[in-house]
């Protein structure tokens, strides 16, 4: 779940419709199944914080030590 929400970090819900479609399932996720696996929820929750990081306006990009872009 979370490496879901970093890859649609950078997409706003008028570009691409799934969105929309994973948050609810976050939210379900976090909500219904509090008995259910709690990795699981973490991850959801995580994932919303990955996914509305920056008030939607911010990307995630990977450095090295050097600076080196991977």
């Amino acid at each position: 779940m979370m490496a879901l929400a970093l890859v649609y970090v950078q997409v706003t819900e008028a570009q691409e419709p799934k969105v929309k479609t994973i948050k609810k399932l976050y939210q379900k996720c976090i909500e219904e199944h509090k008995t259910d696996d709690i990795l699981a929820r973490m991850g959801a929750i995580l994932g919303t914080g990955i996914i509305n990081a920056g008030g939607r306006n911010a990307s995630i990009s990977l450095r090295t030590r050097d600076g080196n872009l991977r």
